[in-house]
């Protein structure tokens, strides 16, 4: 294994996709549906990466970083599907 990541989206199709692709590309994929989720997740499995959704319910990708970051120096990545 090259290494653990945490998916962190609220749409399950997403995870699903996400996590299928980088099991294929040989890191251990973890999901969670939300920040919450997320967080308690982040604490126990102490991935290398999370990769968050920035609009999820109850806590957006942004809150979820930044608590994330409070409690670990884990990277961060946050994705969106808006476009500008």
């Amino acid at each position: 294994m090259k290494g653990k990541t945490l998916i962190v989206d609220d749409e399950p199709q997403m995870r699903s996709m996400m996590a299928e692709w980088l099991t294929h590309a040989g890191y251990e994929s973890l999901t969670a549906c939300d920040g919450e989720e997320g967080l308690i997740s982040l604490l126990k499995e102490q991935p290398d990466v999370a990769v968050s959704d920035v609009c999820m319910p109850n806590m957006d990708g942004y809150e979820f970083c930044r608590l994330a970051r409070e409690g670990s120096d884990v990277a961060v990545v946050l994705m969106s599907g808006f476009s500008s």
